[in-house]
């Protein structure tokens, strides 16, 4: 019975309420022997409420994903940031000879971390409910193995 406890709290948290009504549709009826199993575990009631949220959470997260793909591929915008990246150079000296130099350039480049940042503070339930359920992201990134220990990259057969 706690367990029915539990659920019904979760249900009546305000924004989970707003994000079933808003984003959720009523249920089709239980067909499947998990959702059978359900209905008699939870009763009707709360079957029909987690199974809007359900599709609820869903709108949420692909509104979020179709927000961030269309960012990405727009060259600019949230999201897009300008990096210092370091990048070796063959550069010629004044007597013709070339030597590798390491320079400094400036690329813009998308950080999806910047872009969930940006998302989280935009004004919409399907953001509040992002930002207050799944937070900021926070993307570790690691260069190539052959750059990390200057190891030879890695060749096929032959």
């Amino acid at each position: 019975m706690q367990q029915l406890g539990v659920t019904d709290l979760v249900l009546a948290d305000p924004l989970i309420r707003e994000i079933a009504q808003t984003f959720g549709r009523d249920p089709s009826p239980p067909s499947s022997r998990l959702a059978h199993e359900q209905v008699r575990l939870y009763g009707q009631v709360r079957y029909d409420a987690m199974t809007r949220l359900h599709v609820g959470m869903e709108a949420v997260r692909d509104t979020y994903s179709t927000a961030m793909g269309r960012a990405a591929e727009s060259d600019n915008g949230p999201g897009w940031v300008d990096v210092q990246v370091e990048r070796q150079q063959l550069v010629a000296d004044p007597h013709g000879e070339t030597q590798l130099q390491t320079v400094t350039v400036t690329e813009r480049r998308f950080d999806p971390d910047a872009f969930t940042r940006w998302y989280n503070a935009q004004d919409g339930l399907a953001n509040r409910a992002f930002a207050q359920l799944y937070g900021n992201s926070h993307t570790e990134r690691q260069a190539p193995a052959s750059v990390r220990g200057n190891e030879p990259a890695a060749h096929g057969p032959g």
